[in-house]
């Protein structure tokens, strides 16, 4: 709720603060991934012996935290490009032969020097 509030403070502010508390929350929300069944294991054996099942969950999620991490990365990397290829206009290079813009071909390094 905190950052929320902060979010819509900043509306004046320029948009990058937005996206940043975005990215951030990724994040968080990878965090809350790798550790939520730690949190039921810990909870439920204040009252009991946890299920096995539980035992298994904490090992393994809790484990998972490179995962989890990667595809937050890779999803902010992914709309970051996106963005980048959106805002990007071509139109000002030179198209070289093989199509892509401003690329160097092999053997033109050394022409018209």
């Amino acid at each position: 709720m905190k950052i929320r509030r902060q979010g819509t403070r900043t509306k004046a502010q320029p948009p990058k603060y937005g996206r940043t508390a975005k990215v951030m929350m990724s994040f968080v929300a990878a965090y809350l991934a790798q550790w939520w069944t730690y949190v039921a294991y810990a909870t439920w054996g204040i009252f009991r012996e946890p299920h096995v099942s539980i035992i298994w969950g904490a090992v393994f999620f809790s484990n998972m935290g490179g995962v989890f991490n990667f595809l937050a990365y890779t999803f902010i990397r992914r709309k970051y490009q996106q963005r980048r290829t959106k805002t990007t206009d071509t139109s000002n290079f030179e198209k070289t032969p093989s199509g892509h813009p401003g690329q160097i071909e092999r053997g033109q390094l050394g022409q018209g020097l």
